[in-house]
C-alpha cells in the first residue's frame, strides 16, 4: 500500500516514511500503529483494535500505546496540541483525519493491518535452498528510538552486501527481510516465509561517543541461538566503526554456519542427502584427520559429484581429500595424491573462480607440490574473495611459516584464531605458530604453543612431531623423546622423511633446523624420496 498525506509519503511495501521528501526513521511498532490508522482513515479506531493489530496476544499498558501515538505524530509532523493528522477520540481511541492525496490505499476491513502483500500471506513459502541460507532482520535501536538509526541501518545494509559476496551462501534481499521483521512474527515463521535456515538480528545503542552492538545468529526452524556476541566500540569515524563491526560479524558467523551445516548433514538419513549435504558430511569426516574418516569423506564427495557434476565444491572437497591422504601418509602413494589434489583444485577453480574454497585447496595442494610462491598466490586470491575466511588465513600463515616468512605467518595465524576461535583446525593454527616461533629462535614460546596444539581435538601425529622438535630445540630432550614415541604409536613407520614430505620448507636452513631436532629426539631418518 502507498499513502500520501500532509506532505508525507508512506509505503508499506518498502516500509518507508518520507516527510517533505526526506526519509524519516520510525520504530517498527510505531510504523504499524500509523499504518493501522491510515488503513482505517476517517473512522475512529478503538484502543482494543490497535492493541490487537500492533501487539497481538501481548499485555500492553495505556502508557505504551500513548507513547506509540506520540511518536507516530512526531514522525508525520503532528503533535498532541494540534492533532491535524492523528486525532484522539476521548473514551474510544484514535482517528486519522488528514486528507489522503491519491496513492493506492484500497479500503481495508477494520482490524486488518496491511503490512504485507499477498505474496507474504501465501501458504506455500519458498523452499529452503540446499546451500546455507540467511536473512538479515536488522538492528533494533535501544534508547533514543525516535531519532534516525543511521548506524543500525548501515550495519544491516553492509552485512547483506558483504555476505552476498560469499559463494555458497544464499542471502535474502534486505527489503524482504526487513518487511517481515516489521511484522514481529515468530522466528520460525519468518524463516519459513523467507525460505531460509538462519536469521541474523541484533540491537544497537549509542551513548555519548560509545556504541554497543549485540548480534545473534539463529537457526530459524528450531529457534536455537547458534552464535551471539557483543561489540563495544568508541566512535572516531562512523564508517570505520561500521566496517570494523561488519567484518567482525562476518568473520565470526561463517565458521559457525559451516559447523552447523556439518552437524545437520551428519544427522540426515543417508538416502536424503543432496549434493550439498554430502559435501558438508564429508567435511565433517575430513576434519577428524584419520585414514578411515578420509575414506568415508571421499565416498560422500564422489556421490555429491554424481548428483551434481557441475558442483565445484565437490572437486574442492576431493582436492582436500587427496591432500589429506598425502599429508597423513595413509597409503604410501603421496606423490599420486599430490598430483590429484592439484588437478581437482584446478577443476574446482575452473568451475567457479569466485569460490574462495577452490583457491584455498589449490594453495594447499601447491604447497605439498613444493610450489610455495604459487601456493601463496592462490591463498591470496582466496582472501581477496573472502577477506574473513578463517581457514584461508590460517593456510596462508601455515605456508608463510614454511616459506621463511615467520613474522607474516604469525600475523595470519593470530588473525585466523580471532576469526574462528573454535575452528576444527585450531590445533594446526597453534602448531604452525610454534613452527614460526621456532624459526625465529624463540624456542620456549614455541614449546608452549606446540604442546597446547597437541591438546586440541583431532591433533594428529604430525602435531606431536612438531611439539617434539620444539622441545628438543628448547633443550628438553627427555620430553622430546617421549613425545616422538607418542607420534610413532599413532603412525607406525613414521620417519623424518615422511615429515619432510608433508612439511616442505623453502629455506634449507629451516628444514635442517627442524629435521635435525626430530632426529635428535629419536625419530628415524627413513629412506630418501
Amino acid at each position: 500500500m502507498y499513502y500520501r498525506f500532509a506532505g508525507c509519503d508512506l509505503d508499506t511495501r518498502t516500509v518507508e516514511l518520507r516527510r517533505n521528501g526526506i526519509s524519516v526513521s520510525v520504530e517498527p511498532l510505531v510504523f504499524k500503529t500509523l499504518v493501522m490508522l491510515l488503513a482505517n482513515a476517517g473512522r475512529a479506531v478503538s484502543k482494543e483494535e490497535l492493541l490487537e493489530a500492533v501487539w497481538p496476544g501481548k499485555v500492553v499498558s495505556d502508557a505504551t500505546l500513548s507513547n506509540a501515538i506520540k511518536l507516530a505524530r512526531k514522525a508525520v509532523g503532528d503533535c498532541g496540541e494540534h492533532q491535524r493528522i492523528l486525532r484522539t477520540v476521548r473514551g474510544h481511541g484514535f482517528r486519522f483525519v488528514a486528507a489522503l492525496e491519491g496513492g493506492d490505499a484500497d479500503p481495508v476491513p477494520p482490524g486488518i493491518l496491511p503490512l504485507a502483500d499477498e505474496a507474504l500471506q501465501t501458504p506455500d513459502p519458498p523452499p529452503i535452498p540446499a546451500t546455507p541460507s540467511i536473512a538479515i532482520l536488522g538492528f533494533e535501536r535501544l534508547g533514543k528510538k525516535h531519532s534516525p538509526d543511521v548506524f543500525g541501518g548501515g550495519l544491516a545494509v553492509d552485512l547483506s552486501a558483504r555476505l552476498s559476496r560469499i559463494r555458497g551462501l544464499f542471502v535474502v534481499a534486505r527489503e524482504s527481510a526487513q518487511r517481515l521483521a516489521m511484522m514481529q512474527l515468530p522466528i520460525a515463521e519468518i524463516g519459513r516465509r523467507l525460505g531460509v535456515r538462519y536469521l541474523l538480528n541484533g540491537t544497537s545503542r549509542h551513548e555519548n561517543r560509545r556504541f554497543r552492538v549485540t548480534v545473534e545468529l539463529i537457526e530459524a526452524e528450531t529457534q536455537r541461538a547458534v552464535w551471539s556476541d557483543r561489540f563495544d566500540r568508541t566512535i572516531d569515524d562512523l564508517f570505520v566503526l561500521q566496517d570494523d563491526i561488519v567484518e567482525s560479524v562476518v568473520a565470526s558467523i561463517l565458521p559457525e554456519i559451516e559447523r552447523a551445516e556439518m552437524d545437520r548433514a551428519r544427522l540426515l538419513p543417508t538416502e536424503d542427502l543432496d549434493a550439498w549435504a554430502c559435501f558438508h558430511r564429508a567435511m565433517w569426516h575430513s576434519y577428524r584427520f584419520t585414514a578411515t574418516d578420509s575414506g568415508q569423506a571421499r565416498t560422500l564427495l564422489l556421490r555429491a559429484q554424481r548428483i551434481d557434476p557441475t558442483f565445484a565444491r565437490a572437486n574442492a572437497g576431493l582436492s582436500f581429500n587427496h591432500y589429506l591422504h598425502a599429508f597423513l601418509d595413509t597409503d604410501g602413494r603421496p606423490d599420486k595424491h599430490i598430483l590429484s589434489a592439484v588437478e581437482r583444485a584446478e577443476q574446482s577453480v575452473a568451475m567457479d573462480a569466485r569460490d574462495a574454497m577452490g583457491h584455498w585447496v589449490l594453495g594447499r595442494a601447491r604447497f605439498l607440490a613444493r610450489r610455495h610462491e604459487e601456493s601463496l598466490s592462490s591463498l591470496d586470491q582466496a582472501l581477496i574473495l573472502n577477506p574473513n575466511y578463517a581457514q584461508g588465513t590460517y593456510a596462508r600463515g601455515f605456508v608463510r611459516a614454511h616459506a621463511g616468512l615467520p613474522d607474516l605467518a604469525i600475523a595470519d595465524l593470530d588473525s585466523a584464531r580471532r576469526f574462528s576461535p573454535y575452528d576444527p583446525l585450531m590445533f594446526a593454527m597453534k602448531s604452525s605458530r610454534a613452527v614460526a616461533l621456532a624459526i625465529q629462535g624463540d624456542h620456549e614460546s614455541a614449546v608452549r604453543w606446540a604442546i597446547d596444539a597437541t591438546r586440541e581435538p583431532n591433533a594428529h601425529f604430525h602435531i606431536r612431531a612438531v611439539a617434539a622438535a620444539c622441545l628438543q630445540l628448547a633443550g628438553r630432550s627427555e620430553e622430546a623423546h617421549a613425545t616422538i614415541k607418542q607420534a610413532a604409536r599413532h603412525h607406525p613407520g613414521y620417519t623424518v622423511r615422511v615429515f619432510e614430505r608433508s612439511f616442505p620448507y623453502q629455506n634449507p636452513d629451516h628444514r635442517t633446523l627442524i629435521s635435525t631436532a626430530l632426529l635428535d629426539a629419536g625419530l628415524p631418518a627413513g629412506n630418501a624420496f
